[in-house]
């Protein structure tokens, strides 16, 4: 018999005992007189070992099919000695069915042919059924898969025979995955892992199906929406062919000796779709993660199929948004490899985006939605509209977020680069109102005003130019003719000319000729609030240039130095009639516009209700200086008589006191303000006091020289009372003033300079602090007792 190609390796590798299949050798098939068995073994046991030494003859000299005729012989031999019976014979016999099976399994393997393929099988499975252990080795499985598919390989080639090529392929391939589990040499492992595979490939004519992304998943429109769900059947359990197909694929993968051939990626892509197919998503993604090589491209291409489906059909938010940022990476790695499907790859990506940032939106995580459309935003230059979107997008959530100075740079893209389109205008105006917002008045004014430019019919077009001619009043640069512009305009338009005059000149100091001529001007257009208030601040204004005293505030006073008292000074006649004249008015407008519907304007052109209260609280006050005043003016009789002085000084000391009550009902309600206004409430006591001390000291010492010592005593105490009270009143103006914490009129000045006066101390500012014993008066920045202070006599 000639020795076949290539038998001599398989014969070494396979052969337990390592004998050669030329010569027989005492490791192969034992000799006769080697086998020593007991007389009780009885003539089937001398048969099978007679039979064993023919066999162990012919595997040398005999044909194939001759030596197999002995083989079978021996086989029936040692069946009749029964199981166990004869070990020596048993162990011939297993030794010869070991060896004709590799011999001829390897024939089959090199030629194809039928008669070694007969024979080997007809030799195989007398192996199995008397020994099923020595059948089942890894080398013994690998032998007869490598038989079984050159088996199939020559009925293809010779007959076509689908049906016999089938069978012996599924023969090989239950072969191979035995060779396999029991554990091979690595390159046999690696030869029948590859064999397994093509093995399956056979039998299925081709690879399995295929994970078809547009079959399998929604694909998203732009804004990453499934609008056309893709019906799909659940996957349930894996069939018997696919079963075969991940058997074969795992097998393959698994093999050290395949990690670095040319088709291992492929293998892998082919095995994460068929998983896709069943929807096993982790083991598709860890596979397609972990492929190298040629076929990594398309294995990111896949992944970014399987990420999609994961976005579409998870359950979960959390999931979803997990799929998305997944692909978002996966599509920018495809797209940075230039793949075929970089395009389709680059619009799921941008869909994935536009959902991540609306789905953050919606979830009110606004840093997260603007960092989505400004990714977005990237790489939409050829889509000016989506683009424009995604500007507008990033805008709105980081102002949200409050990351102002990114809001601000979106909004102006938006406003500027997407100058067209018809979200423009909002950003513009958002842009404005962010920038007012932190105090940015020029860039916002400018915005404003590029709003009505650009779109004079747009909504909020009229706020925009009155938050726009506000703002130029506060920053004090009215746009040349705007005023004019407005006064000419339309009926609203004129009232807000009104209400901004009316903030530019009605104010605390205005000059009562400003007054009047908003008065005359703008007072109806202003409405009958803002009238009411220009008559209070015009007759505050008229009262003011009445008193010749220069620097006086409140009553029209004198005041001296060297503990030298106040005293009243009459008023000029034509502005204190005009004051008279605008009070008048004042005190029947404001009780009317001191309640009402707010203002339609907003801050700071609005005039509210308080506004109007406080105005009509300081014509109150006003009045009362004006009947303060006169009451402080009146005069004892000349002749001094002593009944007349006594009435005199009755009268005198009623009026003094109930200027106190009119005093303290003119602020009364000054919500908001109440330290302010006690302030002003001490400070015109004081005036009142400190006037009424100084005529009271001069006429007692007149009353004295008459002669009525006892009524010169009486004014003298009264006078002392009234010192008494102007150091209580002047102390209790600095309290509410440290109270209130601000001090735009400078009551508190005028406060420190009164009780300067009382103890006559002029050097340096004094600071009035409550002690323990009383009140006294100490050097600037001193406190208590650790300052040379001066005492005054305690309040009662």
């Amino acid at each position: 018999m000639t020795r076949t190609r290539g038998f001599g390796w398989a014969v070494a590798a396979l052969l337990l005992a390592g004998c050669s299949p030329r010569a027989p050798t005492t490791a192969t098939v034992r000799a006769p007189q080697d086998m020593s068995v007991a007389p009780s073994a009885g003539p089937s046991l001398a048969a099978c070992e007679e039979q064993a030494s023919t066999v162990q003859d012919g595997l040398v000299r005999l044909a194939d099919r001759y030596l197999w005729e002995e083989i079978d012989k021996l086989v029936r031999a040692y069946a009749a000695t029964g199981a166990g019976a004869g070990e020596p014979c048993a162990e011939a016999t297993r030794e010869a069915l070991t060896t004709v099976t590799l011999r001829w399994a390897e024939q089959g393997a090199e030629s194809g042919g039928a008669q070694s393929h007969t024979l080997a099988r007809q030799a195989y499975a007398a192996l199995r059924q008397h020994f099923p252990a020595a059948a089942d080795t890894p080398q013994m499985h690998h032998a007869m898969g490598r038989l079984e598919w050159a088996r199939a390989e020559k009925l293809t080639l010779e007959i076509g025979e689908r049906t016999l090529t089938d069978d012996a392929l599924r023969e090989a391939h239950a072969h191979h995955r035995a060779a396999l589990a029991g554990g091979l040499p690595a390159d046999q492992a690696a030869r029948s892992a590859r064999a397994q595979l093509d093995a399956v490939r056979r039998v299925y004519d081709g690879p399995p199906r295929r994970w078809v992304m547009s079959e399998q998943t929604c694909l998203p429109d732009p804004r990453g929406r499934c609008t056309d769900p893709v019906p799909r059947v659940a996957p349930g359990e894996l069939t018997t062919a696919d079963r075969e197909w991940l058997a074969a694929y795992d097998a393959f993968l698994a093999e050290p000796g395949l990690q670095g051939a040319t088709d291992h990626g492929q293998v892998a892509v082919e095995r994460a779709e068929l998983l896709m197919l069943y929807r096993r998503w982790d083991e598709a993604e860890a596979g397609l993660r972990a492929v190298t090589g040629p076929a990594r491209e398309q294995a990111r291409v896949l992944l970014v199929g399987l990420l999609l489906a994961r976005w579409m059909e998870s359950a979960g938010a959390g999931e979803r948004s997990a799929a998305r940022v997944a692909l978002v990476t996966a599509a920018a790695e495809v797209e940075a490899a230039g793949a075929p499907q970089a395009a389709q790859v680059a619009a799921l990506r941008r869909a994935a985006l536009w959902a991540q940032a609306e789905e953050s939106e919606a979830a009110g995580d606004d840093a997260g939605c603007g960092a989505a459309f400004e990714a977005l935003y990237a790489d939409l230059g050829a889509d000016v509209d989506a683009a424009a979107e995604a500007a507008d997008g990033a805008g709105r959530c980081y102002e949200r977020a409050g990351m102002t100075q990114k809001a601000i740079d979106w909004l102006e893209r938006m406003a500027d680069v997407h100058r067209e389109d018809a979200r423009a205008p909002d950003a513009v105006l958002q842009l404005a109102r962010l920038h007012e917002r932190i105090l940015n008045d020029e860039q916002a004014r400018d915005r404003y005003l590029d709003l009505v430019a650009r779109a004079p019919r747009h909504r909020a077009a009229a706020t925009a130019r009155r938050r726009s001619l506000i703002l130029s009043l506060r920053a004090g640069t009215l746009p040349e003719g705007q005023l004019e512009a407005l006064i000419r305009g339309r009926p609203e338009e004129r009232t807000l000319a009104a209400a901004i005059q009316f903030r530019a000149v009605i104010r605390p100091g205005v000059a009562p000729e400003a007054a009047e001529k908003y008065i005359e001007r703008f007072g109806k257009e202003g409405g009958p609030r803002r009238l009411a208030i220009a008559y209070a601040r015009a007759a505050e204004a008229y009262l003011r240039a009445s008193c010749p005293v220069h620097g006086a505030e409140g009553l029209c006073v004198e005041f001296g130095r060297d503990r030298t008292p106040a005293r009243v000074v009459p008023r000029l006649a034509k502005p204190l009639a005009k004051a008279r004249e605008h009070l008048d008015r004042a005190e029947k407008l404001l009780p009317e516009v001191s309640a009402g519907e707010p203002d339609k304007l907003e801050a700071p052109l609005a005039v509210d209700v308080d506004e109007a209260r406080a105005a009509s609280r300081q014509v109150a006050l006003l009045l009362g200086d004006l009947k303060a005043e006169s009451a402080l003016t009146s005069q004892p009789p000349k002749s001094l008589d002593p009944t007349r002085s006594r009435a005199w000084l009755d009268v005198r000391k009623d009026e003094v006191e109930r200027m106190s009550a009119v005093y303290e009902g003119a602020t009364a309600g000054a919500a908001g303000g109440r330290d302010q206004a006690a302030a002003l409430i001490e400070t015109r006591k004081a005036q009142v006091y400190e006037s009424d001390l100084a005529l009271l000291d001069e006429v007692a010492a007149a009353v004295e020289q008459a002669g009525d010592v006892g009524l010169a005593q009486q004014m003298r105490d009264l006078a002392a009372q009234r010192r008494e009270a102007v150091f209580t009143a002047y102390a209790r103006c600095i309290d509410h003033v440290a109270a209130w914490g601000h001090d735009p009129s400078g009551q508190s000045a005028l406060c420190r300079a009164g009780l300067g006066r009382l103890v006559g101390r002029y050097e340096e500012p004094l600071e009035y602090a409550p002690d323990i014993d009383g009140r006294v008066l100490v050097g600037a920045g001193a406190t208590g007792r650790s300052q040379t202070a001066v005492p005054v006599l305690p309040s009662r």
